[in-house]
């Protein structure tokens, strides 16, 4: 199956009834997809009608762009196939590519380029690929395209796709090695346990003969590069070879055949060049090597220990500790797949089988913070044989518990976790709070009164327990106090005021796990940006690992957060990076989380169908029973997409479902304009006294002293659903309310209402000015339908609101998807940038012909403002 990225190129290419020409440029490394992109595209033409023509000058032989024409014209002569191409593209669209363009001489490729020129205004396509730039600015209308490394989530699906799937920290080794390159994922996927099978005939003969012909300094200033652990600078290399000056004839063999390239850094354009001169080296000089860099590195570091783990041939504890300590220094960071990687083979150096399980278990724990299920389950088993120690158990049981909670088996997550308790009780404070802590994320999960108990139990037991430091602290360093306070509010929402007085501003250099159980207690006590700040600072911090998502739990949070503070890019750029974790892990709960969150954007943007599409869809993923956390998010984001919708009726049905469940686990706590939608929808659809007792039971849950935040929400529900004596002055305190400004979804929402609300009341000047403001909120925040509410009361109120940035009455999605159509990208392409389906892009654009008045997609640059379809915001 080709890959999604080479597909669209093609389809890009092969357009049925093209009435011009075409020239794109593709340029990438070896490996990364060039030669079957141009397999993909020429069967797409030939299937599509075109006749095609595919030359390769993998030898260097210029003659060789001629030779496919040598059937058809009977010579190589460039007028002669200029001559051939005029006269079919007379008759049917032509298709000429070839591959390896850069390896032909520069007069064949300038003739090349020049009659892409000259067959501009003919249904000709040339397609060339080639590892370098080839031409430049004066060769007009010749396009550039790259194939970039595969990302994370992509290259983690190629090798979970191979005969034999390859996850955990395997997968996470061979990813870092193969920097995305497709092909040395396949090779590195398929060679088995590390090192067999690198150096096979088939690799060497690839590379043998270059390799072969480098003089001995510089094949071995080769293997040095290749054998590098981390991040490694050029400068360490150098000196792990016995030379710290730099010199650029040493590279310039392997420069010269395009082994390496060399800047500020020596790189391996082809990452299997790497691992074939690493490991034909003999073992004997792959120790020496690491040693090498052992002395090079003077500062302790991840790679230091790495290199000094190399070493041995068999246990070693001073390399066994030090890779333990560097995996702690990586912890401290939030480097956790370093972490990980270091205390894994901290474990292999061990002799002592207590002492390895230790190392096993930081290994799982860092890999399950990190999101990596497969890895801590991976490491289970390496534990539970080695030791019966309840701490390590507990740990064990905690690491299993969250990768099951992960993939929404939330009663196989509590079993787990309350087996272990029971089979091998913790004797200490620590190791149990872990487990209660792990028993209270499940709990919130699931929403299950019997998970609540059982977490509360775990809770309680840990209470009665004597606090000493365990050997293995599952909670690594983290604040206890901290760590139970927030179990405690994840358990019961009521208890956050009463743990208020321990919210504040961390220290300088405190834990990602405490950061995070702040944010959570900041969260449920109404001081929404300082848990936004929190979280932000953990995910989004560039230090810690920015092409390594971690903390599963944290990302849906984050984007909640900034979604009701009004910023929505950072929404979708931290629901971007979780749907990236979520896709590299296969972790279907986030997965439900992101789509949940993202369909609530587009609801509050305007695009209703969009919306209800991307919440339906990820229905069918989990059984909604046991994860009703995720469930009560998709019940809102549906009944939000009804409100846009303007379907009243359902909008309430589905907020009355959502309450129904916050009911059964009466531990939810409202968040995300909870209880707002139930009140607008209700107050539309005639239902007031069906969301009063629902409205009621979400101000007790919320306890007598609720949050700011929730009061503001709740005046704003009783201003909608009670028009008596007290409605405008719970309208005035949703919209001047302390904390109100930190969220301006709610309170543009309330000035809108409260507008309404005057004009009904026969104060129209007065509801003007209330309206006016919340089109301004409404207009920053990109809300368009409520925009467009605002604009109707505002002219019934004798005002006149300023024009659209649109002339046409397209929705925001309608108008971002005709200004992508109208850039040249294809339904499908849409689709996959805005995370919706092909089917919706279908459905926005014949709307969009409707309201435009036009019949297909050419007509779009006309019938749109050039500012839309120009625009950043839609490139």
């Amino acid at each position: 199956m080709i890959p999604a990225r080479l597909d669209r190129l093609a389809a890009g290419l092969i357009t049925p009834g093209r009435p011009g020409g075409l020239a794109l440029l593709v340029t990438a490394g070896p490996g990364t997809g060039k030669t079957r992109l141009v397999q993909e595209t020429v069967r797409r033409a030939r299937a599509a009608g075109y006749a095609t023509v595919h030359a390769s000058a993998s030898d260097g032989s210029a003659a060789q762009l001629a030779a496919p024409f040598v059937g058809q014209v009977g010579t190589t002569s460039l007028g002669a196939i200029a001559e051939w191409l005029d006269r079919t593209a007379r008759a049917r669209p032509v298709l000429y590519a070839v591959d390896d363009v850069d390896r032909i001489d520069a007069p064949w490729v300038t003739a090349l380029l020049s009659m892409t020129e000259a067959f501009r205004s003919r249904p000709v396509v040339f397609l060339l690929t080639a590892s370098g730039a080839v031409g430049g600015p004066r060769h007009r209308g010749l396009g550039h395209a790259t194939l970039p490394p595969l990302p994370p989530p992509a290259a983690a699906e190629l090798l979970r796709g191979l005969p034999v799937p390859v996850t955990g920290r395997r997968a996470i080794e061979i990813m870092w090695r193969a920097k995305g390159n497709p092909r040395a994922l396949v090779e590195l996927g398929r060679a088995g346990t590390e090192g067999s099978g690198l150096a096979s005939p088939r690799i060497r003969s690839i590379y043998g003969e270059r390799l072969a012909s480098m003089p001995e300094e510089t094949a071995r200033a080769l293997l040095y590069a290749a054998g590098r652990v981390g991040a490694e600078p050029l400068s360490t290399v150098e000196c792990a070879l016995g030379d710290p000056t730099a010199r650029q004839d040493l590279w310039t063999p392997a420069v010269s055949v395009s082994l390496v390239e060399l800047g500020d850094d020596v790189t391996f354009p082809d990452p299997l060049v790497a691992e074939a001169v690493y490991h034909s080296a003999p073992a004997a000089v792959r120790r020496q090597l690491h040693a090498d860099f052992v002395a090079a590195i003077a500062e302790p570091s991840f790679e230091r220990a790495m290199h000094q783990g190399r070493v041995p041939l068999g246990p070693d504890a001073d390399a066994a500790n030090a890779l333990e300590e560097a995996s702690r220094r990586a912890l401290a960071v939030g480097a956790l797949q370093q972490a990980g990687l270091a205390a894994h083979r901290a474990a292999e150096l061990r002799s002592d089988q207590s002492d390895a399980a230790r190392a096993y278990l930081l290994a799982g724990l860092a890999a399950a913070a990190a999101g990596d299920g497969e890895w801590a389950r991976d490491v289970a088993p390496l534990v539970l044989r080695r030791t019966e120690r309840p701490d390590l158990r507990a740990g064990v049981a905690m690491t299993t518990a969250l990768a099951l909670s992960r993939k929404g088996l939330q009663r196989e997550a509590m079993e787990t976790l309350e087996g272990a308790a029971r089979s091998h009780p913790p004797a200490d404070r620590l190791t149990a709070l872990g487990s209660a802590v792990c028993a209270s994320v499940v709990a919130a999960a699931s929403g299950l009164a019997e998970h609540l108990a059982a977490a509360r139990r775990l809770l309680r037991f840990a209470d009665t327990l004597a606090l000493r430091s365990p050997p293995v602290p599952v909670l690594g360093s983290a604040d206890p106090v901290l760590q139970r306070a927030a179990a405690e509010v994840r358990l019961d929402a009521g208890r956050a005021l009463s743990r208020q007085e321990i919210v504040r501003r961390p220290e300088s250099g405190a834990r990602a796990a405490d950061r995070l159980a702040l944010a959570e207690l900041a969260d449920r006590s109404g001081a929404a940006e300082l848990a936004v700040e929190l979280r932000w600072g953990v995910l989004m911090d560039p230090v810690a690992e920015p092409s390594a998502p971690h903390h599963p739990e944290a990302w849906p949070l984050l984007a909640a957060g900034l979604i009701v503070s009004g910023r929505w890019p950072e929404a979708d750029q931290v629901l971007g990076g979780a749907g990236d974790l979520a896709a590299t892990h296969e972790l279907t709960l986030l997965q439900v989380e992101v789509f949940a969150l993202r369909a609530m954007l587009l609801a509050l943007r305007g695009d209703a169908p969009g919306a209800r599409s991307l919440a339906e869809g990820a229905w069918p993923l989990l059984d909604l029973g046991v994860n009703r956390e995720a469930h009560r998010d998709l019940l809102r984001a549906l009944g939000f997409a009804a409100l846009t919708a303007g379907d009243y009726d359902t909008a309430t049905r589905d907020f009355l479902d959502m309450d129904a469940m916050c009911e059964l686990a009466g531990s939810f706590s409202p968040r995300l304009l909870d209880p707002l939608g139930l009140a607008i929808a209700a107050s539309r659809s005639g239902r007031t006294r069906d969301a009063l007792p629902a409205v009621d039971r979400i101000r007790e849950r919320a306890g007598a002293h609720p949050p700011a935040h929730v009061s503001l929400a709740l005046d704003h529900a009783y201003a909608l659903l009670c028009d008596d004596g007290s409605a405008e002055e719970r309208f005035l305190s949703a919209i001047h309310g302390p904390g109100a400004p930190a969220r301006p979804v709610e309170r543009s929402l309330a000035r809108l209402h409260f507008g309404a609300w005057l004009r009904r009341k026969r104060r129209p000047s007065e509801a003007r000015l209330y309206l006016t403001d919340a089109i301004t909120g409404f207009d920053r925040l990109g809300a368009a339908s409520f925009t467009q509410a605002a604009r109707v009361e505002l002219q019934a109120s004798g005002g006149q609101a300023d024009s659209a940035p649109c002339a046409a009455p397209l929705s925001a999605q309608q108008v971002l998807i005709a200004g992508l159509a109208a850039q040249g990208l294809g339904n499908p392409e849409i689709a996959e940038r805005l995370q919706v389906s092909p089917r919706t892009v279908s459905s926005h654009l014949r709307n969009a012909y409707l309201r435009l008045g036009i019949s297909g997609r050419n007509q779009l640059r006309q019938a749109l403002p050039a500012e839309i379809w120009k625009s950043d915001a839609v490139r």
